[in-house]
């Protein structure tokens, strides 16, 4: 019998192998913490995507506390975006590059090379940007066309052991603790990327920066793309970002709230909120009861020097739509003009998949509201890898 499960694994461990190219000299990249405090005294171009942060929770949240009243004044905040993928997976590539993945490559083939030929890094690059991408899953396997200012290469990472040993005792104690013991070890902390100088996505880490750190200042134009763990689970810190054991989904969408105002306020301390472009934004929303409710996350944009109230606009926006909104952004557009030729009355199209059977796609359209879950209609297409 033993031995039966040993061919059974052994065969399953050669095709898993083959299937993902695993026996290729792949050099991957890890983002690090390295130029955080770095901004530009000329033009920044700053992303700053929460996970999994739905807009109509959060625009109900900010509009119940009057202390973010003025939160996102000089910004247009979308209230009717659709992303294109229900998950983080699809959503990080499609937004940083605009290529949509149909399940045509093996996915980290496509990651890899959808970055390659990014639009946006291309003109960042021509109109002198440093770019820093800090994401704690970014895929860019082989040669890469663009220098990133906080990598580290995969074959030259180096592990801390004191702390990768304190995050494995973390997992052991919780797998093995008595039950009425397991609380104590907080397996919801778990990190193994400190012990390995990558970049982390919690947000008490960097809450902690915003909050004391100040920016240092070069003359070169800066492009950072942050990734946070947004209202993702598990719900463990409330709204004024302090340890909850059983928090709730709206309460941690509430302490974003607080967040973004923290990452805004070291902007405008350091002089440099003016001089740039600021999107903030999910890879996707939330919904527990309907698939299509993790379809509408936040959107809000500020340009160049963008001065006035909060606008609230309805127009049908798609994460597709994205790439020309930031080129048109790095041509000093104002957020008041972007999406000018969207059709109000537009069908969009999005992409549903379960979690972790990413290799069947099925495309869905609708003609209504972002939050309208009952108009989504299946195309007839299905990407199948």
């Amino acid at each position: 019998m033993s031995l039966a499960i040993f061919v059974m694994l052994f065969t399953s461990l050669i095709s898993t192998v083959i299937s993902n190219n695993a026996l290729k000299n792949k050099d991957g990249i890890y983002t690090t913490f390295k130029n955080i405090n770095v901004a530009s005294k000329n033009k920044n171009f700053f992303i700053f995507l929460l996970d999994a942060v739905d807009a109509d929770v959060l625009y109900n949240e900010w509009q119940s506390d009057k202390s973010y009243n003025e939160l996102f004044d000089d910004f247009t905040f979308y209230n009717n975006v659709l992303s294109y993928y229900p998950y983080t997976r699809d959503s990080i590539p499609l937004i940083l590059t605009g290529k949509a993945n149909h399940n045509e490559k093996e996915f980290s083939e496509y990651y890899s090379d959808s970055l390659n030929s990014s639009n946006l890094f291309n003109n960042l690059q021509n109109n002198k940007y440093e770019i820093n991408i800090f994401d704690s899953s970014i895929i860019w396997n082989g040669k890469r066309k663009y220098e990133i200012g906080n990598v580290i290469s995969s074959k030259n990472s180096s592990i801390n052991l004191t702390l990768f040993f304190h995050q494995e005792l973390k997992y052991d104690f919780f797998k093995y603790l008595p039950f009425i013991l397991k609380k104590y070890s907080r397996i919801e902390t778990l990190d193994f990327a400190k012990s390995m100088e990558r970049f982390n996505w919690d947000i008490s880490d960097s809450y902690n920066i915003f909050k004391t750190k100040k920016l240092s200042l070069k003359e070169e134009n800066q492009f950072q793309f942050f990734h946070y763990e947004g209202a993702h689970v598990p719900y463990n810190f409330d709204e004024n970002l302090d340890y909850l054991e059983n928090g709730t989904y709206e309460q941690e969408v509430h302490g974003n709230l607080k967040f973004i105002k923290a990452y805004l306020d070291r902007l405008k301390k350091n002089d440099i909120y003016d001089n740039s472009v600021i999107v903030i934004m999910a890879d996707h929303g939330f919904n527990k009861d309907d698939m299509f409710g993790r379809m509408h996350p936040i959107l809000a944009i500020k340009g160049f020097n963008e001065k006035h109230d909060v606008n609230i606009s309805d127009l049908p926006i798609s994460y597709l739509d994205l790439e020309d909104a930031f080129l048109d952004l790095l041509n000093n557009k104002k957020s008041l003009e972007l999406f000018q030729n969207i059709d109000k009355k537009r069908t969009r199209k999005v992409i549903w998949y379960e979690f972790t059977l990413e290799d069947h796609m099925v495309e869905y359209e609708t003609t209504g509201k972002a939050n309208e879950l009952s108009k989504f209609k299946k195309t007839g297409r299905v990407f199948d890898r």
